[in-house]
């Protein structure tokens, strides 16, 4: 009896010194490596953002951008004119690229081609003259139903097919061509650009972009 309350003891003891000592340690390291963790992704945040600034600092000192590209003749010598009555030195430069054709309204490649002559005829009672079917087109048996300029009437005539049971797509279509764009010399570095001097016309919507501009210029 007396050994089972000394071996009583000793555990007891023991116990005592796990759970002052050891278990302490190791929620310790635990910690010490949560810590460590966290640092860790502090400084990945850190680095983020230094990376960040570097490329805003970047933007901010172009001294020059481009902006296009413009389609029209009449939208380009709109804009370059206004930039200069409002102090800016503006060169026109050109470049060839993919130019905006229109909104592409279509019928998707029927499975068979008496199918697609079909919908085209029926197309054809019902007032969409202009529909024709592309027969040389991969995929073939396709039924093209307009190009338009204006997204607006492409929905329009979007919205005329559906009624008539088909399921029309509406897809913007590009050509290569010769792109205008104006190289603008800024006043000071980071300057903006009221965006009122880009529109040529009142209620006009162009599909411009900016970029810094080539080093020759």
């Amino acid at each position: 009896m007396r050994t089972f309350a000394l071996l009583l003891v000793l555990v007891n003891v023991c116990f005592l010194f796990w759970a002052q000592f050891i278990d302490v340690a190791d929620q310790n390291a635990g910690a010490a490596a949560t810590m460590d963790d966290n640092s860790h992704r502090l400084q990945l945040a850190t680095e983020r953002s230094q990376s960040a600034m570097v490329t805003r600092r970047n933007v901010a000192l172009q001294s020059c951008i481009s902006i296009g590209p413009f389609a029209e003749v009449n939208d380009v010598n709109a804009v370059q004119q206004r930039l200069k009555e409002a102090g800016f030195n503006v060169a026109l430069r050109t470049e060839r690229g993919e130019v905006f054709a229109g909104y592409w309204v279509s019928l998707p490649a029927f499975s068979s081609r008496l199918e697609a002559e079909t919908a085209l005829a029926k197309l054809h009672t019902n007032g969409v003259g202009d529909a024709y079917l592309l027969t040389e087109e991969t995929p073939p048996n396709v039924i093209s139903i307009g190009l338009f300029s204006e997204q607006a009437n492409a929905e329009r005539r979007h919205d005329e097919v559906a009624k008539l049971g088909f399921s029309p797509t509406i897809q913007s279509r590009t050509k290569t061509g010769d792109q205008a764009w104006l190289d603008i010399k800024l006043k000071q570095p980071s300057q903006d650009i009221d965006p009122a001097l880009l529109q040529p016309q009142v209620g006009a919507i162009l599909r411009l972009e900016s970029k810094a501009c080539p080093k020759s210029s």
